[in-house]
């Protein structure tokens, strides 16, 4: 007998075919994967006697069909229900007679409440239980929410009771396979697997830039949903959205909760018959959702339609999210990122944000697509060992239960990155690492679990004689997005550049091998710069806040998220100088950066080495006259080569003043007079002769000190200063 030849009985509360209802929809899901699988599927409906709407595809995978009436329950007689609290001995009576009549391979039951169930029918029968959700101390976790505890919930001895009953445990996330597999822990004859929400829906067409954004809500009827979307709206009522060309359309029974809402332009649909049609009017979904168990199906199905989502840490459980976006840890704080997003972004940079957000999607939809064909190639496997263990089938290959992919997954029709290769990387972080074991794996770590996954970090080993080599390449066998190049010690501006020429990513980062990045600053750095087309991106610090762009005169590397393409049109290139390349080469990004910015929030830890380039030059300054020579010579050149005096002269003079006086001289000059004295007079001779040039006198920024350089001598400046120090 194969997989193919099953018979199955189906014992639910829960009418697979109204598909609103997410625990419905991962019913549907299920039927439909084993229905493939069976040559007969008899399915009983224990619930209220509602109206049962049509049944859709699915109805050409069940045999028969049968309704019990269920009572609905109001109050346990103790402080929880008890496991059986639930059912009667009608439904019992039922499972019984059709056990009898049909010798079922399988028999499926929803929910821990129905095990009983699986007391009645042959004890031949592998029997499995789709536990929907955890209800241990579920009415502890709504009345954290200030919630009245409803529907079921029971003790974990009473849950572990209603386990023990079943061959095979569904289980819809890992945190509650891993909570079952604890409470059966010993139970060699009960296997469970997970089983997450299935992708079924094909992709929507991308929408091309309207005059409206339109923002969908979608949730049913209960407390929860109404104190969710309470909270949403309580701090987007004071936004005209109208305003904006923002409006939200609101769908499902949480519509009767939604009071005023305001100068908020939201549209309650109230109950729709066709879903479908309404996420095609969406251009955003947002489920607000709080605290609580199993995985959110209104998130799986913004996804499944490859539709951007923003939701919280709850809204997102279960789900293979990484992104901000999808992490939110309470409601307030994403209503609040939203109302920022309305009001304070252009409509241009709005939609750029969306195309950004709806790539997140694809990317997360296709792991959800590859899980769903390890879950289920999984669960045929087990049925087929059950089957097996029970004298009901021959154990051998397990039947292939392929998902539906969507073929267009891999052209998902994103203009803003329409010129990448679908595997390519957003993000290259470039990385030269030397004699850095103290702090290489941190460093990669930090980048390594960043919201932003599709990066790839090139890590340029120069020459170190100690473990990074060593440390580097175990990184690497676990994370493949971590390459290593080996060079001779040439140093970090070459090692940088022979990243740069092995760097796919639209977007170039550099970062040292001895700091390491927080808060998801790769991601949020991606996420502004891709939507505010900028060339150049920055961490949180002050470099671009304190000054406007044009008087900045460097930066340190690691604070430079730039454009790929902007560098290999400029032709720009770390320079091959012993110290100060990042100053260098940042002045001259400077040069030519047309749009730069800040990502709020992003941030990045600096360690400060006492055997960095910089600290050997203050311990021993005897060659700084030489340093500071190679930096004004490379950039003097660089300057006459792309006729910069006039437009950029005035970068060049500041450069002298924060990196050459400030940088340099001030602070590591005191008790070498001559190599002090050869430092000033360089200085002062490049001032006198760019100021001739440019102009001095309409430079802002210019400091008093520096200023006076270029006026006194070096006794006349030490008597009117003292000290350099």
């Amino acid at each position: 007998m194969s997989l193919s030849n099953l018979s199955i009985l189906w014992i639910s509360p829960i009418f697979p075919f109204r598909t609103f209802a997410g625990n419905a929809q991962h019913a549907q899901y299920l039927l439909e994967r084993l229905g493939r699988s069976a040559k007969r599927l008899d399915y009983i409906y224990y619930g209220s006697p509602a109206t049962v709407p049509s049944w859709h595809d699915a109805k050409r995978y069940i045999t028969t069909y049968e309704h019990v009436l269920r009572e609905d329950k109001s109050n346990p007689a103790g402080d929880k229900w008890g496991i059986d609290d639930w059912l009667d001995d009608s439904i019992l009576s039922v499972a019984k007679r059709r056990s009898r009549t049909k010798s079922y391979d399988v028999v499926v039951v929803d929910y821990v409440w129905l095990s009983k169930v699986f007391e009645v029918v042959e004890s031949t029968s592998v029997k499995v239980l789709n536990t929907h959700d955890v209800f241990t101390d579920r009415d502890h976790i709504m009345l954290r929410q200030g919630l009245r505890p409803s529907w079921f919930y029971t003790t974990a001895a009473a849950e572990e009771f209603g386990l023990a009953r079943a061959d095979i445990v569904l289980a819809i996330t890992s945190e509650e396979r891993a909570y079952f597999e604890l409470l059966l822990e010993g139970r060699q004859d009960v296997h469970v697997l997970e089983l997450s929400h299935g992708i079924t829906e094909d992709v929507l067409c991308e929408k091309k830039n309207g005059q409206q954004i339109c923002i969908g809500y979608v949730a049913s009827d209960n407390a929860v949903n109404k104190v969710s979307a309470a909270t949403l709206f309580s701090i987007l009522s004071d936004v005209n959205t109208r305003k904006y060309n923002v409006h939200f359309d609101i769908a499902g029974g949480v519509c009767a909760h939604i009071g005023n809402l305001g100068s908020c332009a939201a549209y309650k649909k109230g109950h729709v018959v066709d879903i479908r049609r309404f996420y095609e009017n969406c251009n955003l979904i947002v489920s607000p959702a709080v605290q609580s168990t199993g995985m959110k199906i209104k998130s799986v199905e913004a996804i499944a339609y490859g539709l951007p989502l923003l939701t919280t840490a709850s809204g997102s459980q279960g789900l293979p999210c990484r992104s901000i976006m999808h992490s939110f840890p309470s409601v307030e704080e994403m209503a609040t990122w939203l109302k920022h997003w309305i009001t304070e972004r252009t409509f241009d940079e709005k939609w750029r944000s969306l195309e950004f957000m709806r790539h997140e999607t694809f990317q997360i939809r296709k792991a959800l697509e590859r899980r769903q064909e390890v879950e289920i190639q999984q669960l045929a496997s087990c049925l087929r060992r059950a089957l097996h263990d029970k004298g009901r089938a021959p154990l051998s290959e397990p039947s292939k239960i392929r998902p539906v992919v969507d073929a267009r997954l891999d052209n998902p029709g994103r203009p803003l990155l329409q010129h990448r290769p679908s595997n390519s990387p957003l993000v290259s972080v470039l990385v030269p690492a030397f004699n850095a074991e103290d702090h290489v794996r941190v460093c990669l770590d930090s980048l390594l679990r960043d919201a932003l996954s599709n990066i790839e970090v090139i890590v340029v080993n120069d020459g170190s004689t100690d473990r990074t080599e060593e440390i580097v390449e175990s990184v690497c066998e676990r994370d493949p997005r971590v390459i290593l190049v080996n060079q001779r010690n040439t140093g970090q501006g070459v090692a940088r550049n022979h990243a740069l020429d092995r760097a796919t990513g639209e977007y170039v980062f550099f970062a040292d091998a001895d700091d390491y990045v927080e808060n998801n600053a790769l991601y949020r750095m991606y996420e502004t710069a891709s939507v505010r087309r900028l060339d150049l991106c920055t961490v949180d610090r002050a470099f671009l806040r304190d000054r406007p762009l044009k008087y900045v005169s460097a930066l340190p590397a690691w604070c430079c998220f730039v454009h790929r393409r902007f560098l290999e049109k400029t032709g720009l290139r770390q320079p091959d100088i012993p110290s100060g390349q990042d100053g260098v080469f940042s002045n001259m990004l400077l040069t030519r950066v047309k749009s730069a910015g800040v990502a709020i929030g992003a941030e990045y830890v600096y360690n400060v080495r006492g055997d960095s380039t910089f600290h050997a030059v203050k311990k021993d300054p005897i060659n700084l006259p030489r340093y500071v020579e190679q930096h004004l010579d490379t950039l003097r050149a660089y300057y006459e080569k792309n006729n910069l005096w006039v437009s950029q002269g005035h970068r060049y003079l500041l450069f002298l003043q924060d990196e050459s006086f400030q940088l340099r001289l001030r602070p590591l000059l005191s008790a070498n007079r001559r190599e002090r004295d050869e430092v000033f007079l360089a200085i002062k001779s490049e001032a006198l002769w760019i100021s001739r040039k440019i102009g001095r006198l309409t430079i802002p920024y210019i400091v008093p000190e520096f200023a006076d350089i270029m006026d006194l001598r070096m006794d006349q400046y030490l008597e009117k200063w003292g000290d350099l120090q």
